[in-house]
């Protein structure tokens, strides 16, 4: 792109290029397993069902996972609705993620570690 600003025309066709490519994208995720990683600090774990025309999308065995220093844990969420205005990212995961995560990281309990992340994140500076 140059430096010059898009006219609201070209804004619109910018933005409906690149939610083409992100729906793309989802279509070849779509019946795989991914980790969905929310504006909250949230991280999601499932099995990628179905999306809308909004891309909200539905998550089936699907837990939350909390990592704590080299620690980690899960707490299942059943199917699970995320809306997409909600999501930061959200990527594929290889069929050996758990493999090679159990080798660099512990199992904790979910309850302790989610208390402590909540404790880091209140003693993390409030930026205006």
């Amino acid at each position: 792109m140059s430096g010059k600003v898009e006219s609201g025309e070209e804004a619109k066709e910018i933005s409906e290029f690149a939610q083409d490519a992100v729906l793309g994208s989802l279509v070849d995720t779509l019946d795989c397993r991914v980790m969905v990683h929310m504006l909250d600090g949230k991280v999601f774990l499932g099995i990628l069902r179905s999306f809308d025309q909004y891309m909200n999308m539905v998550l089936e065995k699907c837990k939350e996972r909390v990592y704590v220093e080299k620690k980690y844990a899960d707490a299942d969420m059943g199917v699970m609705v995320i809306k997409w205005e909600s999501v930061k990212m959200i990527t594929h995961l290889p069929e050996d993620f758990e493999i090679r995560q159990n080798k660099t990281l512990a199992k904790g309990s979910f309850p302790e570690l989610k208390k402590v992340q909540r404790e880091q994140r209140q003693s993390l500076p409030v930026l205006d």
